[in-house]
């Protein structure tokens, strides 16, 4: 069950980054919070990673920070 779950989440973690990399740069959210919710799933299940979860968050917030110097 556990397997099926990393599984699961490195399949869904992939196709984020994919759609980040295609994706118009001018929208703030859309999938740049799904990390950040891939990492509170695995939180959740007891499967924490404290440096993915920091990196997940900096990288969103990072976004906004690019946003206004645009």
């Amino acid at each position: 069950m556990l397997l099926q779950f990393d599984e699961r989440m490195s399949s869904a973690l992939s196709f984020i980054q994919k759609l980040q990399m295609e994706v118009n740069t001018d929208y703030v959210r859309c999938p740049y919070l799904a990390p950040i919710e891939i990492e509170r799933q695995r939180r959740l299940r007891g499967k924490c990673d404290d440096g993915k979860l920091l990196e997940a968050l900096l990288n969103y917030f990072h976004r906004f920070v690019l946003m206004d110097m645009k």
